[in-house]
């Protein structure tokens, strides 16, 4: 199958009417429209959720009411088979919450003449900051601490012996 031309038409589009459903209540369970019931996947902060019944049990169990989202920026590329992979970045606000910066990738899977939804990963991007007062009393200091460390791929011997070698030799 060939490339999608139209990609971030596509992108852009299918942005705008997930989070018209997903942002009203009242329209968030026509979401499962858009997920296959069984080989759709969703990381949500790091749950791993297999199929459009169990995502749709997560959306449907945030319990906000009211949210504001700006979005920053929608990347959008073509797939070989077909598909668009989708990054957006933004901020959003739950009800009275202070407003948070997120990131969402879509893998849209072509079916027939229409797509579906793949891959779901949606995770705020929270840092573990503490705010503290100075020895001059005066000034705050801001620590940042990395919450998880990143995967050590050198020691992952599956890593190792199957994808290094391939990427180290470009």
């Amino acid at each position: 199958m060939a490339m999608n031309v139209p990609y971030e038409a596509i992108g852009k589009g299918f942005v705008q009417q997930y989070y018209t459903l997903f942002d009203d209540p009242a329209q968030r369970p026509n979401l499962i429209n858009m997920y296959n019931t069984e080989t759709s996947f969703m990381t949500f902060e790091g749950l791993q959720i297999q199929g459009g019944i169990k995502i749709m049990e997560k959306l449907t169990s945030l319990s906000f009411q009211k949210i504001n989202r700006v979005i920053t920026a929608i990347d959008s590329q073509p797939m070989f088979d077909g598909g668009v992979l989708i990054n957006v970045l933004g901020r959003l606000q739950t009800d009275e919450d202070q407003p948070h910066a997120y990131i969402q990738t879509f893998v849209l899977k072509p079916i027939g003449t229409s797509f579906y939804v793949q891959h779901d990963i949606f995770r705020l991007a929270l840092h573990d900051t503490l705010h503290e007062q100075g020895r001059t009393g005066s000034r705050n200091v801001c620590v940042t601490r990395t919450i998880s460390e990143p995967p050590n791929l050198i020691d992952n011997p599956l890593v190792t012996s199957t994808y290094l070698p391939s990427i180290l030799s470009r």
